[in-house]
């Protein structure tokens, strides 16, 4: 008896020694220290590697990658914190390389996100949303008369309107014939006489697509009915991930349509409407 309560209290030491040695042997984790972000560069980094998957809005990709722009703030634990936020970009992000950014530039992304998802406030939010252009680069202060919205800027004083016209924006009509998710004439850009236009195209789909002012709907019309408001050979198109720029100053009033003309497309639905009126302000309904 005294012999197995001996080895008893043996293998219990030993035991004890043992766990105590693996405690010792752990490491505390300490949470990287990240600097300062910058938003404009977080703009610029997010999009060159986050709007592959995350859009080049931040609407996010059915499927693929949640948004990160919704009125009301993302919930997810990751956004508890600005902190938590970074961290969580710096270990897992991008999804095709993680762990690849360097803590600047988790700290730049995460301050963008943070704020684009309207931590910061609305308005802010919105302006930070004006960033992700093909650049990156940070939009000019907008005029107090100015009217803007998630497509469509426009400064009265200058008569100028920015237009981004975006092919395949989502999944709407048969997989993404759509130029900001419109389609059929369901979305209309209104614009008044004598006020140039730039439209910024991107091609976020997988099919070329083109963009070109036609006709009304019944109208013989099927080319560029203004001059210059056209991408580059509307019928061949432009590349998927491709891009162009255009600009036109209409001076008549009418009913116009803004329409790829890529081979069968535009019977597929593929338009939205151009509303040249005499007088009033630039919008997009």
């Amino acid at each position: 008896m005294r012999f197995r309560t001996r080895w008893r209290m043996i293998a219990g030491l030993a035991g004890f020694g043992l766990a105590a040695a693996g405690c010792g042997a752990q490491a505390s984790y300490t949470p990287p220290v990240f600097p300062p972000g910058n938003v404009v560069a977080g703009a610029q980094l997010f999009t060159k590697t986050c709007s592959a998957c995350h859009g080049l809005t931040a609407e996010g990709t059915v499927g693929l990658a949640p948004p990160l722009w919704q009125k009301g703030g993302v919930v997810s634990p990751n956004y508890s914190t600005l902190t938590t936020l970074t961290a969580f970009v710096y270990k897992n992000m991008p999804k095709i390389a993680p762990g690849s950014l360097t803590r600047q530039q988790a700290s730049n992304v995460a301050t963008f996100i943070w704020g684009l998802d309207g931590k910061t406030g609305s308005s802010r939010a919105h302006q930070l949303l004006a960033m992700l252009t093909p650049s990156g680069s940070a939009p000019t202060t907008p005029s107090p008369s100015g009217s803007s919205s998630k497509f469509l800027s426009a400064n009265p004083r200058s008569k100028t309107v920015t237009l981004t016209l975006i092919a395949g924006y989502n999944s709407a009509n048969h997989g993404g014939f759509n130029f900001d998710g419109g389609y059929n004439g369901d979305m209309t850009v209104t614009i008044p006489v004598g006020y140039k236009v730039t439209v910024d195209f991107k091609n976020q789909a997988q099919f070329p697509h083109s963009a070109a002012i036609i006709g009304p709907t019944g109208s013989s019309a099927t080319g560029p009915t203004i001059k210059g408001a056209s991408t580059p050979h509307p019928v061949t198109g432009t590349a998927p991930g491709g891009s162009a720029t255009f600009s036109f100053t209409p001076h008549t009033a009418g009913g116009y349509r803004i329409a790829c003309l890529f081979p069968g497309h535009l019977l597929l639905g593929m338009y939205i409407n151009l509303k040249v009126v005499s007088s009033g302000t630039p919008s997009m309904s």
